[in-house]
């Protein structure tokens, strides 16, 4: 009798790398996310979706949603999540503040390479927004001016 050692091979290969993964927009606590559908020659398998990763690079306190698991890596927040679709929206996030967004499309097997885009929120409130400042004694003088106008036209 002899030994029968036996290895187990996979049948599917590493799927390819995600494409044009971008920012569709953001707020300062919001982000639209997207990227191409995987190739059907590079899934390399039955389709799971994709794993979507994002690292907050300042630690803050984070809020888990359903179907979302949150876990701290060298003391960056994680939120770790499997979708279907090629667009992603991520709320409650803190404001200005930099993010790393990691996504890799899964086959049956396999995880492919990671794609990833930085982004940074904006600052909350209105400090995107242009402000004018007009003090009293602007409107005192344009208020002045307009009166002055207008008592022309009725006297001409």
């Amino acid at each position: 009798m002899g030994l029968c050692v036996c290895v187990c091979l996979s049948v599917h290969p590493v799927p390819g790398s995600v494409v044009d993964l971008h920012v569709v927009t953001h707020t300062s606590k919001s982000v639209v996310l997207s990227w191409s559908a995987m190739d059907c020659r590079q899934r390399n398998g039955p389709s799971v979706g994709y794993t979507c990763e994002l690292i907050q690079q300042s630690v803050h306190n984070s809020e888990t949603s359903q179907n979302v698991e949150t876990s701290h890596i060298d003391g960056a927040v994680v939120r770790h999540q499997v979708v279907n679709d090629t667009r992603l929206e991520l709320s409650r996030l803190v404001p200005f503040t930099r993010y790393t967004f990691f996504v890799s499309f899964r086959n049956s097997e396999f995880d492919g390479p990671k794609t990833f885009v930085n982004f940074t929120t904006d600052e909350d409130g209105l400090s995107h927004t242009n402000i004018i400042h007009i003090s009293e004694e602007s409107i005192f003088i344009f208020a002045y001016f307009l009166i002055i106008i207008i008592i022309t036209i009725i006297i001409i």
